[in-house]
């Protein structure tokens, strides 16, 4: 088992979704949710692909995930370069991405999708994207045409599901469509002549004068801002917006005229794909990818304030048994519980992760002095020992499990995660070796000659 995750540390295997949890979301969304691979050489795979895509694209999921270019090749030939080069910063700079470009169906009908993105990194170069797309079609024909003609602004705006606003460089609001209402609550006459402070979010009104400020100064169109703002009886929505400055005669900034829309769902979303590539589904812990962050964050710490860590490699015995008689829902059952009770024993302060099958990690950070880490280390491995052995009662039946823990300390043992891992990973088997259901520390003497 904890062969196994080495290995899996080696070969970079992205975390995978749980694929029909996404397939049950994405048919009640106007969006399709996608996994895609990017190699170190720059290939790309769509791991998975909701089947809704075939509404929004015209593009049949199972085409899709057998060769990302039935997908890919369909961007607008002028929007490429946009999309890939967004990408790259994206990744760079360690930021989530969001980007509109135009698709052609196979009809050669042309949608406008707009896609977000989070990522994962692995350590073979290659990065995994976790991201949904959906149609805005709609949306920017409505903005190519008050761009095209202010003349029809009225009438056009008015009939839009979306919120069409004015704004002077003041922030004063001199204009607000009637979906404003529709969407909000708030009669217009409450809403015009105040300024944007009156309404949006106090932690994001920076935010919506940083928005302002580079609107007036570049006196080009901005877009991408998203904002929380209350409705009349106080809740929050999230709203996005882009918008465009419009002159006077003599080139001085009369107004800006922007539309905004409710994206209180995909950001709901949003933020659930983001726990998908960071959290275990099944115990809601970290993954492995995020707990490694966490550890690496931890151990800077721990570098720069002089305190010592321990890390507890635990691996369940007897649980393959658990699959094997009472099938893998059972199983899953079980893991959640075993999550539960090791968070229930241990500090806030402590990092807990699953990282692959019947396998936790635990960092133990904060002790300054060495010669209490050992005996702290191993209370807190019995305390979670003890709770582990403790009767699981899943669908009436009984299941009795142990665990075989192993202790390796920083920066004594090791300075670098993975080496710190192997020795933990090391000690756990020595606890096993010594009947199973023991806690072991690393003895580097015991381990020279092997």
């Amino acid at each position: 088992m904890a062969g196994a995750f080495l290995d899996d540390m080696k070969s970079a295997k992205p975390q995978s979704f749980d694929f029909g949890l996404l397939q049950a979301i994405g048919h009640h969304l106007p969006c399709f949710v996608y996994q895609l691979r990017q190699s170190a050489e720059g290939d790309y795979q769509f791991l998975y692909i909701s089947d809704n895509c075939l509404d929004i694209v015209g593009l049949n999921a199972a085409d899709v995930m057998a060769d990302s270019d039935t997908l890919i090749s369909r961007i607008h030939p002028d929007d490429r370069a946009h999309v890939f080069s967004g990408t790259t910063v994206a990744v760079k700079e360690n930021l989530g991405w969001q980007a509109e470009f135009r698709v052609i169906k196979p009809n050669q009908e042309i949608v406008w999708v707009e896609a977000f993105d989070v990522f994962e990194r692995n350590p073979d170069g290659s990065v995994v994207f976790y991201g949904y797309a959906m149609d805005i079609t709609k949306r920017k024909n409505n903005e190519i045409k008050l761009a095209a003609s202010e003349a029809d602004f009225r009438a056009l705006v008015e009939s839009s599901n979306d919120i069409v606003y004015t704004i002077a460089p003041d922030t004063t609001i001199t204009y607000v469509s009637p979906t404003w209402q529709d969407i909000l609550g708030h009669h217009l006459n409450d809403v015009v002549g105040k300024t944007f402070d009156n309404f949006i979010f106090a932690d994001d009104l920076q935010r919506c004068y940083d928005f302002m400020e580079k609107l007036i100064s570049t006196r080009q169109k901005q877009s991408g801002l998203e904002y929380r703002i209350r409705d009349i009886h106080g809740n929050l929505q999230w709203h996005t917006t882009n918008a465009s400055p419009i002159f006077n005669d003599d080139g001085t900034i009369k107004k800006c005229m922007g539309i905004a829309r409710e994206i209180t769902d995909q950001k709901t979303q949003q933020q659930h794909i983001q726990q998908l590539a960071h959290y275990d589904v099944l115990t809601q812990l970290p993954n492995r990818s995020l707990f490694f962050d966490l550890l690496d964050h931890q151990l800077k710490v721990s570098q720069r304030e002089g305190y010592n860590l321990a890390l507890l490699f635990i691996d369940l015995d007897f649980f393959k048994p658990v699959n094997d008689q009472h099938g893998h829902a059972v199983g899953d059952e079980v893991l959640a519980k075993v999550a539960k009770r090791i968070g229930r024993v241990l500090r806030q302060s402590d990092l807990i992760g699953r990282i692959g099958g019947d396998e936790f990690l635990v960092a133990l950070p904060g002790f300054y002095d060495r010669a209490a880490l050992e005996p702290a280390a191993l209370r807190a491995a019995e305390k979670v020992r003890n709770a582990i052995c403790e009767t699981i009662y899943v669908q009436d039946l009984r299941i009795e499990l142990a665990a075989s823990i192993g202790i390796a300390f920083y920066p004594l043992h090791s300075e670098s995660i993975s080496e710190l891992t192997r020795l933990a990973d090391r000690a756990m088997y020595d606890a096993k070796r010594q009947g199973k259901n023991k806690v072991a520390v690393f003895n580097p003497i015991d381990h020279q000659s092997r």
